[in-house]
């Protein structure tokens, strides 16, 4: 896997690393669904945001932090 293809500043569009699924991992959903989730949620490194918006969507205080979070790529799909 070539880390600057997938990184790398250069890139003009963002693109799919091979654990990126298009949304929140399902361990993520199964934690949320079988009450696995306490209090508020912290989720570093979020890439485009998949579980910070799924946790929050369930009703959870959650932040998630990173290089491109879930409102840049919820802003890029509105353009």
């Amino acid at each position: 896997m070539d880390f600057d293809a997938l990184y790398g500043a250069g890139r003009s569009e963002p693109s799919l690393i091979p654990w990126d699924i298009g949304g929140p991992q399902p361990v993520v959903q199964q934690l949320v669904a079988f009450g696995g989730v306490r209090g508020e949620v912290l989720d570093p490194g979020t890439g485009p945001g998949y579980h910070a918006i799924h946790y929050a969507a369930k009703g959870y205080s959650a932040t998630g932090g990173g290089r491109l979070t879930g409102s840049d790529r919820a802003g890029q799909a509105q353009r």
